[in-house]
């Protein structure tokens, strides 16, 4: 037993209930994870993390939990579940954004240049949010394709930004 009505078992899992019981905000984003959890332990650590302050941190620890949820109780829209400008603004939903940007730049890449584009598609993974914004305006240009493909070799970094 641990404080805070948290209990272990042989196995080291936590108990969904003692985590919900506890009162530490920062665990509550993995009671999907946690020994007995279900939906209805899931809904509860949203309503206990919609109280969390400040804002940020709110935000940030419902969309953990949200990606979590997904993962364990795929039927439920648990982002639907958080305020839009609280996800909007968590570092699990830039990412995920940053992501869906690079995937999309990779794939219009691979279609227009295709296996000359390989480089460039593996330089993408290196881009920053501002550089992917750079490089998508660029397949918005009328350029021919050796003209676009010189002008994102330039755009698109060698190195991970910031080195």
């Amino acid at each position: 037993s641990i404080s805070n009505g948290l209990t272990i078992g042989d196995d080291w899992e936590l108990a969904a209930d003692g985590v919900l019981a506890g009162g530490k905000p920062g665990l509550l984003p993995f009671v999907p994870f946690l020994s007995g959890a279900t939906t209805g332990h899931v809904e509860q650590a949203m309503s206990k993390l919609a109280k969390v302050e400040p804002e940020r941190r709110r935000g940030e620890l419902q969309a953990a939990l949200a990606a979590f949820a997904d993962n364990i109780f795929p039927d439920v829209d648990w982002a639907g579940r958080i305020p839009e400008e609280l996800l909007m603004g968590s570092t699990v939903y830039q990412r995920g954004r940053v992501q869906g940007q690079r995937e999309l730049l990779a794939r219009q890449l691979t279609k227009r240049f295709g296996k000359r584009g390989e480089a460039l598609v593996a330089r993408t993974q290196l881009a920053s949010e501002s550089v992917l914004v750079q490089a998508s305006d660029l397949l918005g240009e009328k350029l021919s394709d050796d003209e676009l493909h010189e002008r994102l070799g330039k755009v698109l970094p060698v190195e991970a930004d910031g080195k």
